[in-house]
């Protein structure tokens, strides 16, 4: 396993809490068989955020690398927006 490998898959977002001060957005795979889809859409659920969005978009665990467009479009579609 590569040194990025225990971080990753280590992870556990709901150990920073469910109160943050920042906009939220999960990008989310919708065959990601790492983090299941129904743990993502809970997660955004719980979480209290000025602003907060699941988008979920094709592919699995790595849909940023697999499918690079439909990730692009949802940081252009959903983040850029609330940047400005």
């Amino acid at each position: 396993m590569s040194k990025l490998g225990a971080p990753i898959f280590d992870f556990d977002a709901r150990a920073f809490g469910h109160e943050m001060k920042i906009p939220i957005f999960v990008i989310q795979g919708r065959d990601d068989h790492v983090v299941s889809f129904d743990a993502a859409r809970d997660f955004v659920r719980d979480v209290r955020a000025p602003s907060k969005a699941l988008i979920p978009i094709d592919g699995g665990h790595f849909a940023l690398f697999t499918n690079p467009n439909e990730f692009v479009g949802a940081l252009q579609g959903y983040v850029r927006p609330g940047a400005r």
